[in-house]
């Protein structure tokens, strides 16, 4: 099973996109036009003593609307048939802006059909200028292929996010019966001042080289340990 989150799905949605899906599947038009009209209210930018003009938002929903979580679900259903369509031996589900991809085969099977719906799914959210987060992404394969392995669940946020599902799938599978070892990690409880994404993420001790030595922990290498900067 692949997981997949989307970065600042609710943000970046555009609203031609919402409308245009709306249509496409049915979606009451009136309710779209009544969300459309509270999210492209007009506003300004202000720093310190500077203010900007008056502008209205061409894209994002306002995650707290209690119609925002429908109308991206209604967006995402185009996405994940296409990707049902091409690729009829994966089982992509949604939730709210996570993506998961199942399927059951050989590795051989796997490695065309399962990345090929991975790449489809991707390269339709790239239309829409979204993208999959690099840091929730993760990857699980079937118990009797993780037997004496590890698996690392990367939450690019604080605990609870999809790293905690991931824990609890594992738990419920019985995929840690198997001799498989489970790690998470997820963003530490400290003050981390604004800053480029790569810089906050050094600080927060989730790079590359802490991600390995998470691996190299969970697996029992001798000495290592999860580095922090």
């Amino acid at each position: 099973m692949v997981l997949l989150g989307l970065v600042k799905a609710f943000e970046r949605i555009p609203h031609h996109v919402v409308v245009r899906e709306a249509i496409r599947h049915g979606y009451p038009i009136w309710l779209v036009r009544l969300s459309l009209a509270t999210y492209r209210l007009q506003r300004v930018v202000r720093v310190g003593n500077a203010v900007s003009c008056t502008m209205v938002a061409t894209r994002g929903i306002t995650a707290g609307s209690g119609f925002a979580t429908t109308e991206l679900r209604v967006i995402m259903i185009t996405i994940v048939d296409a990707a049902c369509i091409a690729h009829p031996c994966c089982s992509p589900t949604v939730y709210v802006d996570d993506v998961a991809i199942e399927a059951v085969g050989t590795a051989a099977m796997l490695a065309v059909h399962w990345f090929a719906a991975m790449r489809t799914l991707v390269a339709c959210v790239a239309a829409l200028r979204l993208e999959f987060c690099g840091t929730k992404n993760t990857v699980i394969a079937a118990p009797s292929r993780l037997a004496h392995a590890a698996v690392v669940a990367v939450e690019g946020g604080a605990v609870g996010g999809v790293g905690s599902h991931v824990m609890q799938m594992l738990a419920e599978e019985g995929m840690c019966d198997h001799g498989l070892r489970s790690r998470s990690m997820v963003l530490p409880d400290i003050f981390i001042d604004q800053d480029s994404p790569a810089k906050m993420y050094e600080i927060a001790g989730m790079q590359a080289p802490q991600i390995v030595a998470k691996a190299l922990e969970a697996l029992g290498e001798e000495g290592a340990r999860p580095a922090r900067t």
